[in-house]
């Protein structure tokens, strides 16, 4: 293979760090040699580049960093999602991240090389050891079919011209040949196609006529001059393993064994595109100048267990049930994709309160490489999961059946199925210390060939009525606000009559908070690839501040080196400065010229002011912070984007500070930060 790659990036990189590929050809001393690139967006199958590089100088080497192109095909997850819509859960996220291919070819000057020149027909055959990869109709330049001679001088030979030429030649008695005399020279007369008369070992003699003896003038003699230069190709292919190119060239003299070589008259350059095609992903971050030596995509590969996040974030991080935090992380979609993520909530005392699975409603061919997952209490409580374990029945376990009267619920055949045939009997199917007290949930069941049946859903203490008797077949639904902790279904005859019924994808949400002031803490993982077959991520503290501050909390959320989105929050006081930009304009003060005298109004104006808007800029200040928090506050100065929640609702901003004081414990013995932001949208006032 004439391409060899010598240095390529990992698996998966930051897009806007350098992104290297190293390549060498055995081609590259050719002419006109080129080392060809493409690159493509596999998930979108967009072409980002087709390249045509010189070799480096030194060593002939394709050294190419392909992360401004990588880059321009990166975006913000903001511009996949409106922070200020419903975002849970995990979301498509293709502006982060994506997966590419790269074709690395080459293209060169390659003359055809023929060993012999041949007659065919009455025209001129040219045969060689490989392809010339002609086809008819091609025109070609030909160099070598034509045989030179160089001639030293001439002298007179019986009235004709000979000329002196090396011993050695070649040249026979009626060859046809073509005379180019060195200038300046003497008798035009001699040039041009001539017949040989004669031959000696040292001299070519013409049917030219001697025209007068000349000073010594040299040139050169060919023998069938016509078959070099332009030529057509009449037909091209391979007689046994020896290839052949047909000339539109009449036969002139037969000539011995000599070799030559044929380009394309245009210039055509041989191409060979994508000699070696790699795969590889690439996500919209930056590692810091000192990490990036260390990067391991391995950190982040999604077939193993214990796989990072793609953020800068540290862990145990401090939210409020007002921040978003929203988590990149790579799955790798064709090969494992991302099942769901595991959320557990610890009370003060360390003592878990609950486990949820917030599952990834996109299946894996359906997923971005990058999926982003909403971890922040804003998003985890607009996140209503089912409570209830094997609502589809797939098997008995989970439930607990208490029949009574003569009826008879069973699971089987993954429904569950009650029968009355007295029409005296209630069953009641538990799942118990599933709820909690104080929590609304909203309950649904698929209800079939109901005869004469009540179904009602609740809690311990109350059942409600969810599907009436005798009802059609379809999905019903009801709320209930839990008095105790255990969930029950009651199916019981609804009349004087035989009663049964079939029941299936039994969901119970809940509707409370997921996060609140109760949760002292809570953990999240994703879990990647089948659901027999599952690794599992690193796992994510967070830990939830519920003071109650005398100030309002501004968090701002920001965009940090690995394109996840963080908040920072700011307790304490803040000062808001309102610039007003105006533009005043000047017309003659007209007053009015009545018939008997001049005249005007006081409240007529000859200046006016017109495009008038507010330009907001804050300067917010955090409470204590710890010295992560601290070293964190660095990547909020230098974010390129950023949000306030203003009443719930994001405002674009922009931080305005260009430096800042690095503060540690070891010489602040308390650490707080001020910031200033200006809103990236003026407020327009109407003129």
């Amino acid at each position: 293979m004439a391409i060899s790659l010598s240095g390529t990036p990992q698996d998966l990189t930051a897009g806007f760090n350098p992104v290297y590929f190293y390549a060498s050809s055995t081609n590259a001393t050719e002419p006109n040699f080129r080392y060809l690139v493409s690159i493509t967006n596999v998930d979108t199958s967009t072409v980002l580049a087709n390249l045509k590089i010189r070799p480096s100088y030194n060593n002939n080497l394709l050294e190419l960093n392909v992360s401004k192109i990588l880059g321009n095909n990166l975006g913000c997850f903001s511009s996949d999602i409106d922070f200020n819509s419903d975002v849970e859960g995990f979301n498509n996220a293709p502006s982060v991240g994506y997966e590419y291919s790269i074709g690395i070819g080459e293209e060169f000057s390659a003359p055809w090389e023929f060993g012999d020149v041949l007659f065919n027909s009455g025209a001129v055959r040219l045969t060689g050891a490989t392809d010339s990869g002609y086809i008819y109709g091609d025109l070609i330049n030909v160099s070598g079919a034509a045989e030179p001679f160089l001639f030293t001088d001439n002298q007179f030979d019986g009235g004709a011209v000979a000329f002196l030429v090396p011993a050695g030649h070649t040249i026979n008695v009626g060859d046809t040949i073509t005379v180019f005399q060195d200038e300046p020279y003497t008798f035009q007369q001699y040039n041009g196609n001539a017949t040989v008369c004669a031959t000696t070992v040292t001299t070519i003699t013409t049917d030219k006529a001697f025209a007068g003896n000349t000073p010594v003038e040299g040139g050169v003699l060919y023998r069938n001059y016509p078959y070099d230069g332009l030529q057509l190709v009449t037909a091209a292919g391979a007689i046994g393993s020896n290839y052949y190119v047909d000339i539109d060239r009449s036969w002139i003299n037969n000539s011995p064994t000599h070799s030559g070589s044929t380009v394309y008259h245009d210039g055509r350059l041989t191409q060979l595109p994508d000699s070696v095609t790699l795969e590889k992903w690439v996500f919209g971050g930056a590692v810091g100048h000192a990490d990036w030596i260390n990067w391991d995509w391995e950190d982040y590969d999604p077939t193993q267990n214990q796989r990072a996040f793609l953020t800068t974030l540290p862990d145990d991080w401090t939210v409020t049930l007002d921040n978003d935090v929203y988590l990149n992380i790579w799955g790798n979609r064709l090969l494992r994709g991302t099942l769901d993520a595991v959320l557990t909530t610890y009370d003060s005392t360390g003592t878990v309160i609950d486990t949820f699975n917030i599952e990834n409603d996109n299946d894996y061919l359906d997923q971005t490489e990058i999926q982003n997952l909403s971890v922040g209490p804003r998003g985890l409580n607009l996140h209503h999961p089912d409570i209830i374990q094997n609502g589809t029945f797939q098997s008995t376990s989970n439930w607990t059946i208490i029949d009574s009267g003569g009826s008879s619920a069973v699971i089987s055949g993954a429904t569950l199925n009650f029968s009355d045939p007295t029409f005296n009997g209630e069953s009641l199917c538990w799942q118990y210390s599933a709820l909690t007290v104080g929590c609304s949930y909203e309950v649904s069941i698929d209800n079939a060939d109901n005869i004469f049946t009540v179904v009602g859903v609740g809690d311990g203490t109350n059942s409600y009525n969810i599907i009436p008797t005798s009802s059609a077949d379809g999905t019903y639904t009801t709320t209930f606000t839990a008095v105790d902790a255990d969930f029950q279904i009651t199916m019981a005859a609804g009349s004087s009559n035989p009663a049964s019924v079939t029941l299936d994808n039994v969901v119970v949400r809940q509707l409370c908070p997921v996060i609140d002031c109760d949760v002292a803490s809570y953990e999240i993982f994703v879990q990647s690839g089948t659901t027999s077959s599952a690794e599992e991520s690193v796992t994510r503290t967070f830990n939830v501040d519920c003071t109650c501050y005398k100030f309002q909390n501004y968090p701002l959320l920001f965009k940090d080196r690995f394109g996840s989105y963080v908040p920072f929050n700011f307790e304490l006081n803040n000062k808001q400065k309102v610039n007003v930009n105006k533009k005043d304009a000047y017309k003659k003060f007209v007053g009015n010229g009545g018939a008997t005298s001049y005249t005007y109004s006081a409240n007529e104006r000859s200046k006016s002011i017109y495009n008038i808007d507010i330009e907001e800029q804050w300067t917010l200040n955090t409470d204590w912070l710890t010295e992560a928090e601290a070293a964190y506050f660095e990547e909020l100065i230098t974010t390129p984007e950023a949000s306030i929640l203003i009443d719930g609702v994001y405002h674009a901003v922009m931080v305005t500070d260009k430096s800042y004081e690095r503060l540690r414990k070891n010489n602040k013995k308390n650490i707080q930060y001020s910031i200033n932001i200006m809103f990236a949208n003026n407020n327009t006032i109407n003129v």
